[in-house]
C-alpha cells in the first residue's frame, strides 16, 4: 500500500500538442483556429524533463540524457518549477507566455509589460523600454553607445572634414582607415535620409530597411554617448515619462529595425496592432492578424491584451518559473502548447509512486540499449 503526505502537492501535466509547421519551413507558430490538435495529458510526481517525440510529448526521467528536450521541471521541497533549456539565440525553442490563457486566472486577459520585455505577434519580435523615470536612451539593453571625441588628426567618411566643434567626431563600428570616424550629425542625416516615418494620433512609427554600417555590416547604436552628452539618432524619438518604445528584434540574418513611440494622451489611452490599415501600428508580416492585439494604458502602466489572433500574441518567459496551485501556466514550445499546473489529491499517491519508478526504469532501460548498440557496433 502506498500512502502519500497529502500537504505535499502532485504536479498534473495538461500538455496539448499541435504538429503544425508552416508552408515555407518556417515552424515555432501554433494555429490557434485549427481544432486539429493532438492531445494528451501526463502526471509527473518527481524531477523530469519533457522530451518532443513524432506524436507529441514524453515525459522521461531527469538523468536520461537521450531526448530532444523542450523543458525540465524541477522541484524544490513542496514547490515545482520548469525551464527551459534551448540556447538564448534559439527563440523558438524558448518557453512563452500565451497572453489569452490569462483569462484562465482573471476575467480580463491582459498582461502588465515590464521594463525589457519581449513580445511576439506571428513573426514580429519586439523588445519593450519604458519611461517611467529614467530616460530609455540611458538604458544598456537599448545598445546606445559610449565613446569619446578624442580623435585628433581623423576625418568623417561622408564630408572628409576634421572639425569636431559643431559636431563630435566619433568611430561606431569595425571599420578601420580613412572611413573609421563619422561625425554624430552626419551619421543622423544618413540613418535618417534611409528612414520611413508613418506618424498616427499618439504612435511614430519609424522604419529602417539597414539599421548598419553599409562596408561592416555593424548594426548601429540608437544613441550615442560622447562625454556624458546624449545624441539620439532619431529625434522623433525624443519622449517624456510614461511613454512606451517598441523596438524590433532582429533575427535570421535580418538587419532592419522597426521603432514604434506609444504617447497615450486623455484621448487615447488604447492603440490596436495588426496588419488592417486602421490600426495604431501596422504589422507587415503575413502572420500577423488584421487586428492582432491592444496595448492599453491605464492607472501607469502598459498592459498587452491579445484579440483573439490567429497565432497569439507571447511573451518570452525569463529563467526559472514557479507554478501555484489552482493557477494553470499555459507556455508555447515552438508549435506545441504545454498547460502546467498543480493538483493536491491524496487519491492519486499510487499513481504517483509507481510513476516515479517507471521514468526511472524507462531512462535506465534506454541507457542500457544504448550501450548494447555501441557494444556490438565496435
Amino acid at each position: 500500500m502506498c500512502i502519500r503526505d497529502s500537504s505535499i502537492p502532485l504536479l498534473i501535466l495538461s500538455v496539448r500538442i499541435k504538429m503544425h509547421i508552416l508552408a515555407g519551413g518556417r515552424g515555432g507558430l501554433y494555429d490557434y483556429e485549427t481544432c486539429g490538435a493532438h492531445k494528451c495529458t501526463l502526471r509527473v510526481c518527481e524531477e523530469a524533463k519533457l522530451c518532443a517525440v513524432e506524436n507529441g510529448v514524453e515525459a522521461r526521467a531527469a538523468s536520461d540524457p537521450a531526448c530532444n528536450e523542450m523543458l525540465k521541471l524541477t522541484k524544490h521541497g513542496d514547490k515545482y518549477f520548469i525551464e527551459s533549456t534551448a540556447e538564448k539565440s534559439n527563440l523558438e525553442g524558448l518557453l512563452w507566455l500565451i497572453v489569452r490563457s490569462l483569462r484562465m486566472q482573471s476575467p480580463v486577459a491582459e498582461y502588465t509589460l515590464s521594463q525589457g520585455d519581449i513580445v511576439r505577434l506571428g513573426q514580429v519580435i519586439f523588445q519593450v523600454f519604458l519611461t517611467s523615470n529614467t530616460p530609455w536612451v540611458c538604458t544598456p539593453a537599448l545598445s546606445s553607445l559610449t565613446t569619446n571625441s578624442n580623435l585628433s588628426g581623423e576625418s568623417c567618411r561622408i564630408c572628409h572634414e576634421s572639425d569636431a566643434s559643431k559636431s563630435p567626431l566619433v568611430s561606431i563600428c569595425e571599420c578601420k582607415g580613412s572611413i573609421r570616424c563619422i561625425h554624430v550629425d552626419c551619421l543622423k542625416t544618413w540613418v535618417n535620409f534611409n528612414a520611413t516615418r508613418n506618424f498616427s494620433h499618439g504612435v511614430t512609427s519609424i522604419y529602417c530597411k539597414n539599421f548598419m554600417c553599409d562596408v561592416c555590416k555593424t548594426p548601429y547604436p540608437l544613441a550615442i554617448i560622447v562625454n556624458d552628452v546624449h545624441y539620439l539618432l532619431f529625434e522623433d524619438l525624443e519622449i517624456d515619462e510614461e511613454n512606451l518604445l517598441l523596438c524590433s528584434v532582429s533575427h535570421d540574418g535580418e538587419y532592419a529595425k522597426v521603432f514604434h513611440l506609444i504617447r497615450p494622451d486623455e484621448t487615447k489611452v488604447r492603440f490596436t496592432l495588426g496588419r488592417s490599415h486602421s490600426a495604431d501600428i501596422k504589422l507587415r508580416d503575413q502572420y500577423v492578424s488584421r487586428t492582432h492585439a491592444q496595448i492599453v494604458y491605464s492607472n501607469r502602466k502598459f498592459r498587452l491584451a491579445d484579440m483573439d489572433s490567429k497565432f497569439g500574441t507571447l511573451v518570452l518567459l525569463h529563467g526559472k518559473q514557479e507554478l501555484h496551485k489552482e493557477k494553470n501556466l499555459s507556455v508555447q514550445v515552438g508549435n506545441r502548447i504545454i498547460t502546467l499546473g498543480i493538483k493536491d489529491k491524496s487519491k492519486v499517491a499510487t499513481h504517483c509512486k509507481a510513476h516515479a519508478g517507471k521514468l526511472l526504469l524507462e531512462g535506465e532501460a534506454r541507457n542500457d540499449n544504448e550501450n548494447r548498440e555501441e557494444k556490438s557496433a565496435t
